[in-house]
């Protein structure tokens, strides 16, 4: 009982000092950290750093490691400008914790800063020997030898680090050096292989080869697409994308996708939210086939609204048959009344339009037209209406949007006006619907016939009107005999010469050079130095350059240029004046 009681009273000392301190909290190291730090916090806050700095260095005395206490005290070292001051608890912070990475990071940038290439070489060398498996001190000083920029420095670091650990290793930070270099071919690689192991890098390599120059494109594709596999493709067809070749990307990317669904996927997703900022035919064209197979990727819900989307990418593309192959394998519910079968019906009824089909569109527009929400009815309805114009059916189209009110329906009214001769009314609405009521390419064709209709001046020629309904749908013979007709009627030069040169571009957009040859000369003879001259003489000089007749292209293009100093026409003259001079390649 005596031992018993002896080892206990033993005990009883030897945890005396631990009781002691739970007892009174001010004395462990924890809560002594944490207040100073409350209380460096709130120096900051009012703007006495140097307390502040203080406070922090008494947290650092009791966790000299803590990394959050160190960056604070960096931080507001820093503000009175005296990084210097953080050294000494720097030093005690990698004696107290030599492998913490951050630590040692910490130090190699404050040392960096104080000391200059020196001093950064130093630290990263302590780094590297006591972290000999760790690629972050090549990482680090690297990247600030490249920031400082001396390129061939932060080069010769990485190729050490690469000797140790292998290419890989440090793909990521080689890659954005080498390009700083101008080695877009080495960076491309790197980059290459860097994705490899982590496609997310797919993005920022994307972004720092773009900015290699043209004649480097050639040299760049080359070794992606030869020298590597899927991520090398997978960039390669970033970069396509990106230099305008949209189809030819999308060919790349499809024959090299992972065989996991999941991965290919998201690739194919991807490729198609990037192509659709590509706003031409083959961009559409490409995110259109980008869909369609990523419909073969996803479950059955995410398919649909897949499959609708590449249909929608078809049509304005101008592919509707494949918009309609696409749109066929959608399963339609026409009792639904969900958001996806409403929006695959709305396509439907667009490509059905656009296709020529449009009795077809309107009937199933009228069956569906209380599913719709009253902007989504509108835009559809507009949509129909342009189909009925498009075959010259005027009566169909004014029908449908007769009670509508929308700048798109004014727009429609217009063309409708125009081509039953009504010009005046054509004008006006036209006019009145302005830019906001059309796609782009729209809009310029309507501020086109706006200047036609403003140099003719009448109010009616049904002639005239006639010639450009033959023009809208296609029939080329009768618009030109029309158009001869109308140009007769009318009495002021400058409205006959604006005829000429129209019937010139339809000409034109059959190949028939000869016949918008000659309206163009008939058209500058009616009226030499009239609105629609510096066009005519435009075009005609564009006919002689495509002809050869360079010479006689030059003559014009100068006469051009001195005689109508400003004309809207003349960026383009000058440029197919460099051309016809050999300064810009025929390309």
């Amino acid at each position: 009982m005596r031992r018993a009681k002896a080892l206990a009273a033993a005990l009883a000392i030897l945890c005396a000092p631990a009781a002691l301190r739970a007892q009174n909290p001010a004395r462990d190291p924890g809560t002594v950290a944490s207040r100073a730090r409350a209380e460096g916090l709130e120096f900051e806050r009012q703007g006495r750093f140097a307390d502040a700095a203080d406070a922090y260095e008494r947290a650092l005395s009791v966790q000299p490691a803590n990394a959050a206490i160190l960056l604070s005290l960096e931080r507001v070292l820093s503000r009175v400008g005296r990084p210097e001051l953080m050294m000494p608890a720097l030093q005690r912070a990698v004696e107290a914790a030599p492998a913490d990475e951050m630590i040692r990071g910490l130090q190699f940038r404050v040392g960096a800063r104080v000391g200059g290439p020196d001093s950064a070489a130093a630290v990263a060398a302590r780094w590297m020997a006591a972290i000999p498996n760790s690629v972050s001190p090549y990482r680090e000083w690297s990247r600030w030898m490249a920031e400082r920029g001396e390129t061939g420095a932060a080069l010769a670091i990485l190729a050490r680090g690469r000797q140790r650990f292998g290419d890989a290793a440090l793909a990521e930070y080689a890659a954005p050096a080498l390009a700083q270099a101008a080695d877009w071919v080495g960076a491309a690689m790197q980059w290459a292989t860097a994705a490899a192991l982590n496609p997310a890098l797919l993005s920022p390599a994307a972004s720092s080869l773009r900015r290699a120059p043209d004649d480097a494109h050639g040299d760049v594709l080359d070794a992606l697409i030869d020298g590597t596999g899927g991520a090398g493709h997978w960039l390669a067809a970033d970069l396509m994308l990106e230099w305008g070749q949209p189809e030819g990307a999308w060919v790349l990317l499809s024959g090299s996708l992972p065989s996991d669904p999941t991965a290919a996927a998201r690739l194919v997703a991807r490729f198609a939210d990037r192509a659709r900022s590509v706003e031409t035919r083959e961009g559409l064209r490409a995110r259109g086939f980008a869909l369609e197979r990523l419909a073969q990727l996803v479950p059955a819900p995410e398919a649909r609204r897949a499959r609708v989307e590449a249909a929608r990418a078809f049509a304005d593309a101008g592919n509707l048959d494949a918009a309609q192959r696409v749109l066929s394998q959608v399963t339609i519910d026409t009792t639904s009344e969900s958001g996806d079968a409403v929006e695959a019906m709305a396509t439907f009824i667009r490509v059905l339009a656009d296709a020529g089909r449009v009795a077809e569109a309107e009937a199933r527009y009228r069956e569906w037209e209380p599913r719709f929400r009253t902007g989504e009815g509108l835009e559809i309805r507009e949509h129909i209406a342009r189909g009925w114009v498009a075959r010259g059916e005027l009566d169909s189209a004014e029908s449908l949007i007769a009670t509508d009110s929308s700048v798109g329906a004014l727009a429609i009214q217009g063309w409708v006006a125009l081509y039953r001769g009504d010009l005046g009314t054509a004008r006006a609405r036209l006019a009145a619907a302005g830019p906001s009521a059309q796609s782009r390419v729209a809009t310029t064709r309507s501020a086109a016939m706006l200047v036609l209709l403003e140099q003719v001046g009448t109010d009616r020629q049904p002639v005239l009107g006639a010639a450009l309904l033959a023009a809208n749908v296609g029939d080329t013979a009768a618009a030109l005999t029309g158009l001869d007709r109308a140009a007769g009627e009318v009495a002021e030069p400058a409205g006959k010469a604006a005829i000429r040169v129209f019937a010139a571009g339809v000409a034109l957009a059959q190949a028939d050079t000869g016949t918008a040859e000659a309206l163009l000369l008939d058209g500058l003879a009616t009226d030499p130095e009239g609105p629609s001259a510096p066009a005519a003489e435009y075009l005609v000089a564009s006919i002689y350059a495509g002809t050869g007749r360079n010479g006689e292209a030059v003559e014009r293009l100068e006469h051009l240029i001195l005689a109508f100093p400003e004309s809207a026409v003349l960026p383009q003259a000058r440029r197919l004046l460099d051309r016809v001079r050999g300064a810009v390649p025929n390309t």
